[in-house]
């Protein structure tokens, strides 16, 4: 008989002292690294995503704050703050960008 356990396909057998015995195939440890890698590499770009979507919302509310600012030193600070933010923004949307396009170096290392 057949059963699935952690996505794992086994075969169920009885033996003769009564005893069940569970074999299955190992996974390939080179398939289990690139499916490792390629997951840790889907998970990053969604959390970029999301640092990409709060920066730009952090961008706004400093454009605004800048925009109403009336102290010359408060507004350097702002425009300073804004600037390094849109340098974060700018290394997200790149890095976005070569995952999409498929410019993904996937280093494994497996044993045989």
């Amino acid at each position: 008989q057949k059963v699935h356990i952690c996505g794992r396909d086994y075969k169920l057998s009885r033996m003769e002292d009564g005893t069940i015995k569970l074999t299955g195939k190992p996974e390939h440890t080179r398939f289990k690294n690139i499916r490792m890698a390629l997951e840790q590499l889907e998970n990053e770009l969604k959390c970029r995503r999301e640092d990409l979507r709060i920066t730009m919302r952090t961008l706004g509310n400093l454009q605004r704050q800048m925009i109403e600012e009336e102290n010359e030193c408060k507004l350097i600070e702002l425009k300073s703050e804004w600037e390094r933010m849109l340098g974060v923004a700018r290394k997200h949307k790149h890095r976005i960008h070569e995952i999409e396009r498929g410019e993904r170096v996937i280093s494994v290392k497996h044993s045989i």
